[in-house]
């Protein structure tokens, strides 16, 4: 798959539809290996998640909006509808200039599609995901790779800041990257960029259920506190991190959990102490 300017113009304008029927569009083209495609209205109101919600006629009149959009705003498919037809789709290939040619290919996951990852992430961490790809991809030194913000902005558009920390944040917290800190013993304008790496999408619901079960066993009360301590730590969807507070809440008590987790909530995002296991040695020693 491939990335261009009109990308980010997308997520400025908080295009999220149409950033949606667009990766779907390049996943099929993929999938066929052709630039010409029938493309089924119904198969892709189901990836939207929006069968459900409005009636056949609706979800298509939808659609072709944004396929029209998607056509004659940012010029990158060719769009002839057929009256209770398939529509037939041509991908066209953006123009680039001499910036884009270092965003151009990168492959976006089979299980970002299974799972329905579109319709769980939020519009600026799906952004992210396609910034961890593109890089990673690119990167000497994969699966990870590194850069400050600042490049990542130039590299995309000059999207905001609070795009990127939002996204990345969101994606490190459901799993879906790693992200590494440079040491705190350099001085904070000595400091390296972070390192990322990108995760393999995994079954969301299947977790929700699991969080679920834990809270039906350990009860609501002890599992919410629970779940504020791990929010902390970005831990709030590893269930074995969960597990963990509440069983130590009982063998330490709630009092020392507050003070050790209260001592770790002091430091900056993206510290590296930031983090469960740093609570635990801190509960080791109180």
């Amino acid at each position: 798959m491939e990335t261009s300017k009109f990308v980010p113009e997308m997520v400025k304008q908080s295009d999220e539809r149409a950033f949606d029927i667009y990766l779907f569009l390049l996943k099929e083209s993929d999938d066929s290996g052709q630039k010409k495609l029938n493309f089924n209205y119904d198969s892709a109101a189901q990836y939207l998640g929006i069968n459900k919600q409005m009636d056949r006629t609706a979800y298509r009149r939808q659609i072709i909006k944004v396929l029209t959009k998607l056509q004659d705003e940012y010029k990158i498919i060719k769009f002839k509808p057929e009256y209770a037809k398939d529509a037939v789709i041509t991908l066209i290939d953006p123009e680039k200039s001499d910036e884009d040619e270092d965003n151009e290919y990168f492959e976006l996951p089979i299980d970002y599609f299974k799972f329905g990852w579109n319709k769980t992430l939020s519009m600026r961490a799906k952004f992210c995901y396609l910034i961890n790809l593109v890089n990673a991809a690119q990167s000497d030194n994969q699966p990870f790779w590194s850069k400050n913000v600042e490049n990542i902005r130039a590299q995309f558009g000059n999207i905001g800041r609070d795009v990127i920390a939002k996204g990345m944040d969101e994606l490190h917290r459901k799993n879906l990257i790693e992200v590494r800190y440079d040491d705190l013993d350099n001085n904070f304008q000595d400091r390296l960029p972070k390192t990322y790496k990108v995760l393999q999408p995994y079954d969301f619901e299947k977790l929700l259920n699991t969080l679920t079960e834990i809270e039906k066993k350990h009860g609501t009360p002890e599992y919410k506190k629970a779940l504020v301590y791990a929010e902390i730590v970005f831990e709030e969807y590893n269930p074995e991190v969960i597990k963990d507070i509440i069983l130590k809440t009982k063998q330490y008590g709630e009092t020392k959990i507050k003070e050790a987790f209260e001592i770790v909530k002091k430091k900056n995002f993206d510290n590296p102490k930031r983090k469960y296991t740093y609570v635990v040695g801190i509960l080791e020693n109180l």
